[in-house]
C-alpha cells in the first residue's frame, strides 16, 4: 500500500519538475549543468552510503 501512496505523490510532482528541468536545462550551459547534475550524484550517492 505504501507503494501506491508513494506514487501518488509522485506523480503530481513529475508534471512540475519535468518542465523545469527542460526550462533549466535551455537556461544553462551544458557543460555547467553535467557540473550539477554529477555534483548532486555525489551528494546523493553519499548521503545513501552514511545512511546505510
Amino acid at each position: 500500500m505504501e507503494v501506491f501512496e508513494l506514487l501518488a505523490i509522485v506523480t503530481p510532482l513529475l508534471f512540475l519538475v519535468i518542465p523545469f528541468g527542460n526550462w533549466l536545462t535551455d537556461h544553462i550551459d551544458n557543460a555547467l549543468m553535467i557540473k550539477y547534475v554529477y555534483g548532486l550524484l555525489i551528494v546523493f550517492g553519499m548521503m545513501l552510503f552514511i545512511k546505510s
